[in-house]
């Protein structure tokens, strides 16, 4: 009898695992990316660039994925924004995630606390927006 119970909880565990698996797997591939872009100030002008071609809007989804913030700041860089980039990444379910840096240093996903990241990955952003044309005529 207890090797029998075990069986049907196994069982069900199982499928508990499985069909929460494919839930995770159908919402994702719902949402796919749509546009990318880019807004940049630099020394006063304003400069905006959109790409909608994946092989340029994988460009930028990596360089996001590089960035990895970690600690949070004791500042507020929104007081000191001079050279600033802000990236919307558009879905095809209608929503948006904003991201914004500043200097290089620090980053902030939508309304969510500044956070640190590195100076190095952090200027990686600039030669990849004015080497890359955008897809926009």
């Amino acid at each position: 009898m207890d090797r029998r119970k075990f069986i049907i909880f196994l069982t069900v565990v199982l499928c508990m695992l499985t069909g929460c698996r494919k839930k995770e797997l159908s919402e994702s591939v719902s949402r796919i990316v749509t546009q990318v872009s880019v807004i940049s100030t630099n020394e006063g002008q304003l400069y905006e660039k959109i790409y909608t071609a994946p092989e340029k809007m994988k460009v930028m989804l990596n360089y996001l994925r590089l960035l990895d913030p970690y600690t949070t700041t004791d500042i507020t860089p929104d007081t000191f924004r001079t050279d600033a980039y802000e990236i919307t990444v558009s879905y095809s379910d209608g929503t948006n995630t904003i991201y914004r840096q500043i200097y290089n240093q620090y980053l902030q996903e939508g309304d969510g606390a500044w956070k640190r990241i590195d100076p190095v990955h952090g200027s990686a952003l600039l030669p990849i927006v004015s080497s890359m044309p955008s897809d926009r005529a």
